[in-house]
């Protein structure tokens, strides 16, 4: 598993499909950090919802990295195909926490912020951003590794619902279902714009949970359409 794993890694890079997703995530941190005293949580939920759109963009070329003969060789490899859904979730995952870790010391090492950073804020950085790539490898792969592949216009209903979950706070109230079924970045917002004096309370719990139990059926149901595809 190992070695497969490492072999992942280093065939994917070769393929140099990270270079575009991994400049523009770079250039837009650096840019969005030009100015000093800039608010912390609030400037982590800007770069939290990059990191969710960005992390869908670095999945989506993984997911395509190999071809159909390679994936069915993989298969056989790993002893079944649920292994190799899952080993590319995992690939996913570890490339998309540079870019997390980045976002979060690179405002911190430059000075950007107008007041230091405490525990809290560190900690609702990294479990913020983290969770939002989480999110978007586990939809990406929805979308992508299933059946749902199949359809013409799988990339624009990917691209639909990255949005929508971005913006679902606005209709939220009117349509209380969506809050069921979009990725719950809205709920992770909400937690980064309590401003910066925010505690560790009840709505960071709930929220923790909510994301968790959600990303947890989301992904069961991705393995399971996944196994049935092809």
């Amino acid at each position: 598993m190992g070695h497969y794993f490492k072999y992942q890694l280093i065939k994917y890079m070769n393929t140099y499909k990270f270079i575009p997703p991994f400049t523009i995530y770079l250039v837009i941190i650096v840019a969005l950090y030009a100015y000093k005293n800039l608010p912390i949580l609030s400037s982590f939920d800007t770069t939290m919802i990059l990191t969710f759109l960005i992390a869908s963009w670095i999945t989506a070329t993984i997911i395509n990295a190999d071809t159909i003969n390679e994936r069915h060789m993989f298969y056989i490899h790993l002893g079944n195909k649920t292994n190799y859904f899952f080993n590319k979730m995992l690939l996913s995952l570890i490339i998309c926490l540079f870019l997390v870790i980045f976002s979060v010391i690179y405002p911190v090492v430059t000075g950007r912020f107008d007041k230091p950073l405490t525990f809290t804020h560190i900690f609702l950085g990294l479990y913020t951003h983290i969770y939002a790539a989480i999110l978007a490898i586990i939809v990406t792969f929805f979308i992508l590794s299933t059946k749902l592949s199949k359809f013409k216009f799988s990339w624009l209903l990917l691209v639909l619902i990255l949005l929508l979950s971005i913006i679902s706070s606005a209709f939220s109230q009117s349509f209380m279902l969506l809050n069921y079924i979009l990725p719950p970045i809205s709920k992770l917002s909400e937690v980064l714009s309590q401003g910066d004096d925010i505690a560790i309370g009840s709505r960071v719990v709930i929220s923790f949970i909510h994301t968790t139990i959600y990303s947890i059926i989301l992904l069961v149901v991705a393995g399971y359409l996944n196994k049935k595809s092809e």
